[in-house]
Parts: structure tokens; sequence; C-alpha cells
């Protein structure tokens, strides 16, 4: 609006937000997502709205402001969209949602990932370059479904990774790519399940799915060793950089810490390690031991702990020592089997925690106490055994030495001693006997595309996949693939962010500081006379104002480089 004399007041009429949600709608339409749903999905309409257009939007609002499905109408009215799309808000009401989500199916989802990951391919050609690895992993969601809900399969009772207990959950194993760090390939499963199931399932079905995009005999597969076994490795079509057991190969914790390498890696950081040939999964395999600071000062603060804990316990037992009305066994042998029970070999404390304890002999106290159990209703002078004894009387009793104070000593330099043994070690395992130690460290790296992105798709603020109200297996699993996508289209933008303009900001920053970006619609007043509606953006400034201006740098690269139609995604039958 030209600023001239004529101008004489601004009234503002309302503000939406709009950095967040316009971006990731023109990623979405830059790659037009929508037609790859339209390709595999039932066709659909509710409201005279495609099921695509639905799904999308609901992909948005888990990526931008996660909420339930009655909450969608209103943050979809408080946003820019209605008026680029020219939809009205009330139409998606819960049941609209829960409608347009009905009737796909687990292979839907799957034909699904592989044609937006053919896409991905086509639109991003230096992804496929650098494809020689993928990274596996899995994680699990919490729910609110009741635990006497019992049409549910998916979500079960298990080992939730949140550490919440008494909750219904839901496992998900997903591959993620090099430099995106985005799901090409996801799998539902049950919340009981382990994940050695998982994994196994897991490989037969990425053989069957991405055969056809990528040549898997190529592809390194790296994984975390939770769900490793010796008849998993022998399902991956490529090769494996995964966890191993250092416990399974003792001889390794033997390695003198100066035989260990400084290794230079890709991203800047030093790790020291060393590689070797030991048994792990049934047959003599590559493996590197790695330091790591950070475990190891974790593992340090936890041996502490516990240390703190069995320092507390022996207080306690020298209480009941004390008291002459304890029913503890006091005896020795009682009492160092108890001491043995507290000694944790997997802290090794019997290796630096010194025992000592102080006796005095007396008649045995146990066997009294039995004694005069058994002589109740007896004859005085009857012979009774016990515990292979034979005892007339009091006085036959034998004595016994009875524990009155234990008292514990830690050797502080034998504790250094096992820190450095044992603390702070990783063991990676490969069949890649070729490659040299570097490479393999910086392709397990990769691992942390998968990592961040289980954070992010945990974040309350953005992209959250819990908790899950949904409470049949269809809908649960259209949920975490409408709640992936968001996080994938964000994923995209972060990731042209930096390849254009070398901008380096993480998804939840990115769309905190876009959430900022309000459209607003104000009226000129123009000589008192004359209202003329203007569309303009919020005041901006710091850290917001820079984010917005890469953003519109992101647009207008987009809108100057329309999307390269290559080959048909074979998954679509196009």
């Amino acid at each position: 609006f030209p600023y001239t004399t004529l101008f004489r007041s601004v009234e503002p009429v309302r503000c939406r937000k709009h950095g967040a949600t316009f971006l990731l709608s023109t990623i979405a339409k830059w790659l037009d997502i929508t037609e790859l749903m339209d390709n595999v999905f039932p066709t659909k309409m509710a409201n005279s709205i495609k099921r695509s257009t639905s799904l999308l939007l609901a992909a948005v609002h888990r990526a931008c402001e996660p909420g339930s499905k009655r909450e969608f109408s209103n943050w979809f009215a408080h946003t820019s969209l209605p008026d680029y799309m020219n939809v009205d808000p009330e139409v998606f009401t819960s049941q609209h949602m829960w409608e347009q989500m009905d009737g796909i199916s687990e292979e839907d989802i799957k034909k699904f990932e592989q044609s937006l990951f053919q896409r991905i391919l086509d639109q991003f050609p230096e992804i496929r370059s650098e494809m020689d690895s993928l990274s596996a992993d899995f994680t699990n969601y919490f729910t609110y479904i009741s635990s006497q809900n019992f049409q549910c399969r998916l979500a079960q009772l298990g080992h939730s990774k949140e550490g919440r207990s008494g909750q219904k959950i839901v496992n998900v194993a997903v591959v993620t790519s090099p430099l995106l760090g985005i799901p090409i390939a996801t799998m539902v499963y049950e919340g009981n399940h382990n994940d050695k199931t998982a994994l196994k399932d897991f490989m037969n079905e990425l053989n069957e799915r991405l055969e056809k995009i990528i040549p898997l005999d190529r592809i390194t597969f790296v994984f975390d060793g939770g769900g490793t076994t010796e008849e998993t490795l022998s399902l991956i079509p490529g090769h494996f950089i995964t966890r191993g057991s250092i416990k399974s190969s003792p001889e390794l914790y033997e390695v003198p810490l100066s035989s260990y390498e400084a290794m230079g890696l890709d991203d800047g950081k030093i790790v020291h390690s060393y590689r070797a040939k030991a048994e792990q999964y049934g047959q003599k395999r590559t493996v590197v031991v790695t330091l790591s600071d950070q475990l190891k000062l974790g593992q340090v603060s936890e041996l502490n702990k516990r240390l703190q804990k069995f320092g507390e316990q022996i207080d306690e037992l020298n209480s009941r020592l004390a008291n002459s009305r304890s029913t503890t066994d006091k005896r020795l042998e009682a009492i160092r089997e108890r001491i043995q029970q507290l000694m944790l070999p997997q802290y090794h404390f019997e290796d630096f925690i010194e025992i000592e304890y102080q006796t005095i002999e007396v008649t045995d106290p146990v066997l009294i106490k039995k004694y005069k159990k058994a002589k109740k209703g007896g004859k005085e002078g009857q012979e009774i055994t016990i515990d292979g004894v034979p005892i007339k009387g009091i006085d036959d009793i034998p004595t016994a030495k009875v524990v009155t104070l234990v008292k514990y000593t830690v050797q502080e330099s034998k504790k250094q001693y096992v820190i450095d043994k044992y603390y702070g070690k990783h063991l990676l395992v490969t069949d890649l006997d070729d490659w040299d130690t570097v490479k393999i460290l910086n392709v397990y790296r990769d691992q942390e595309f998968v990592e961040r992105f289980f954070r992010d798709s945990k974040d309350v603020t953005h992209f959250s996949v819990r908790p899950i109200y949904h409470w049949t297996d269809q809908k649960i699993r259209v949920h975490v693939m409408i709640c992936y996508l968001g996080l994938t289209l964000s994923k995209l933008a972060s990731y042209v962010l930096r390849r254009e303009q070398a901008y380096k900001i993480t998804c939840p920053e990115l769309l905190d500081r876009l959430d900022n970006v309000q459209e607003c619609l104000v009226m000129i007043n123009i000589n008192g006379e004359q209202l003329q509606p203007i569309k303009t953006l919020s005041q901006l400034e710091g850290k917001d104002l820079e984010v917005w201006q890469a953003t519109e740098k992101l647009i207008e690269y987009i809108q100057s480089h329309p999307f390269r139609k290559g080959e048909q995604n074979q998954a679509t039958g196009g």
C-alpha cells in the first residue's frame, strides 16, 4: 500500500496464524501430496471435501499444534488457511475427520509411504546418491485406551519408554533416510511385542517394500542392538552395523585404554576406538569398541547412586543387628549371604568394596528358637533333632558366630580401575570387514537421524503422536501416518533451508518462530471516506524476523523450482 498524505488511519479487523501453516501447505503443494493420497487411498468425499485434503490438513495440524480431532475446527479457523482454501472451518467436525480417516488399510499406508519416498527421491536426487545406508529403530507411544477395551489389538500393556505404567502402548518401527532423516517405511505393531520379534518381521517387510525403489543389496542397515539376533542378521539383504554386547566378548574389557586410537569423524568430533575380531551373534565378526565420555559420566553417576543406596542398606542392617528384639538371622553365614545379595554384580561391587564383620561367639540363637518351638508339648529329656543336630536340652545347643556390626570400605583406586575397565564403552558389530574404522563410525552416527525423529515425534508442542485417543487398530495406524507426514513436511522445509541458504534450524524451533508470524486483515481509512481492506503481516523482529525472511526465500525457491516429475512411482502403478 503506498503510504501517502491520504493515509489517515488503520483499523485492525483480525489476525490469523500464518507462518508455519503456510510453509507446510506450500511444501505439500510443491510435492503434490494430495495427488499421492488420491492415487493410493480409496476415493472419498465428505462435505464436498476430498479425503486427501482433510488428511493433509490434519497432518499440518499435528505438526503446528497437536490436538484432538475435536480441536481441529477451532485451530483451522484461527489460521490463514480458510481464506486461501476457501473452506468453511465449521465443516471440519470430529465426525468429518473420523469419516475421512475411515477405510484406509494398512496396505494403503504402505503404498503411500512408498510413493512419497519415490517422490522425494525424484525431487532431491542428491538423496539417492547418498543412499548407501538406512537407519532403523523402535519406539512406543502411550494411549488413553481403557485396559478393559479388548477390541484393539495394537494397544497393549507393555514397557513404555516414557516410564509410564498402567497404560496401553503402541509400538512403531521406523526406517529413516540419510540427509533428511525422514521415515521411508514404518510398521505399527502390538505394544507387548519385543524388539527382536519386530525387527525380524520388519526386515521381511522392507525387502518387499523397498526393493523396487533402491538397491537393497548395496545398502548398509544401521540399527540398535535391542532387537538384533543371528536370525535377524541373516535376513538383511545388504550389510549391517549394529550394537553388540561386550559381555559376550569379555576379553575386550581387558584391552588397555592406551590401545585405543583417536579417530576424527566427519562432524568434527574425536572418538577413541579399538578394532578387533570377536565372537558376536554366533560367529567371529568385525567389532569396534568406542569410548563415550557422556556414557561414562552417566554410568558413574548411577554407580554413585547405587553406592549411596548400598550404604543406606548397611546402616539399616546394623540397626537390626543392634536390636535385641529383631527377628533377623544374625549368624555370620546368614549375614554374609544377605550382603552378597546387596553386592550387585553388574556394578562390580565385589571388586572394590571390602566388607568387615564384627562377631561374638554365643549359643546359636536360631537353634534356640527352633528347639523351644519343637519342645512345646514334648516330654522332658526327649531328644529332638534340629537341622541334623540331636539336642536334649539347651546346654546341648552349639555356639555360633553372631554378627554385631558390618563395616564396609570403598577402595577408591580399585573403584577407578573398574570405571576405566567397564564404563563408557560401546560395541559396534558389522560385516563390513573391508571398511576402515572411521567410515564405520561415521555411518553408525546416522542412527542419530532416527533418534532425533523419535524425539521430535514426542515433542508436546509440535508433531506429537502421543497421546493416542483412537481405539481401533485402523484409526491408530492412520493417526501415526498423519503425525509422521506433518513431521516429514517440516523436515523437508528444514533441509531445503540448510541446502539452499546454509541456514540451520531444527524443526521445532522453525515452527516455534513461524508461529509468531500472523497474517492481519486491516481496514485502511482514506480521507475519512473510504475503507479499503488490506492483508499484511504482523510486525516481526529479532530471530522471528530472521527465520521468516529465510522462509520467504524458501517459498520463492519452491515457486521457481517446480516438482520434478521423474520416474513415476511404481508403488502407485502410475
